[in-house]
């Protein structure tokens, strides 16, 4: 079966259907079989970047249409690992997106890593809810040694403090949350402040963060609970 762009792709998982994501994937995975090693990375592409999961589904991003089980998520752990590590690896070293689409191709069908269609859907499941998908291809950023970030850190301390106030602050809005940052950020004297401005904001979040998914993975270990779908961004105006 083959498809020339992501609307053909699109209508035809439509039209199956189906109940929840493991199954659009399962579909999905049965399509891989019949391509070719040079028609298949562009399907994938395709189908992780350019298809949104809501276009998926009429009844909208419901927990039955994005979750798996307790069962299922125990019988797919090896491939949630395997997944992981795969797009760790792809991102940490940077590579260009077609190569990052052609080795997740290639790594979905190795035998020695993949052995079947249930490995083949379940590693195409976690593809599918990942953050770090779509890939982008970054360039190095700006670069500065650690005494000179120090430094600044030291100078516009005061902004920093606005500005973690700001972002612990109780409001209705991400937009209100999101302009008074930009206020505090632009009121800073060049572009080296305002990068270790926002460079300590952004290590804060992701410190909370890690620290929120270690508390919710221990509750949801201890009640065995699947972890839920984080692919799709939430809306808020």
């Amino acid at each position: 079966m083959s498809f020339d762009n992501a609307t053909e792709l699109r209508e035809h998982l439509r039209a199956g259907a189906y109940e929840n994501l493991i199954d659009i994937c399962r579909e999905v995975v049965r399509i891989f079989a019949d391509c070719c090693a040079e028609d298949g990375p562009m399907l994938l592409k395709m189908f992780l970047q350019d298809i949104a999961l809501p276009e998926l589904t009429e009844k909208g991003l419901t927990k039955e249409f994005l979750w798996i089980d307790a069962e299922q998520m125990a019988d797919f752990q090896e491939f949630l690992t395997l997944e992981n590590r795969v797009v760790s690896n792809l991102t940490k070293d940077r590579v260009s997106t077609d190569a990052f689409y052609r080795s997740l191709w290639e790594k979905i069908n190795d035998p020695t890593l993949i052995s079947d269609e249930r490995g083949k859907t379940a590693f195409l499941f976690f593809l599918r809810i990942d953050n770090r998908i779509p890939y982008f291809e970054l360039d190095e950023g700006y670069l500065m040694d650690d005494q000179r970030y120090k430094e600044l850190v030291n100078k516009i301390q005061p902004a920093i403090t606005k500005g973690l106030f700001i972002f612990n602050t109780d409001l209705k809005y991400k937009t209100q949350r999101a302009s008074l940052l930009m206020d505090v950020a632009k009121g800073l004297s060049d572009e080296e402040e305002r990068i270790v401005f926002w460079a300590v904001l952004l290590g804060r979040i992701r410190t909370i963060q890690r620290l929120q998914k270690q508390a919710v993975q221990i509750e949801q270990k201890e009640k065995n609970i699947p972890p839920p779908p984080q692919k799709e961004a939430e809306q808020e105006s």
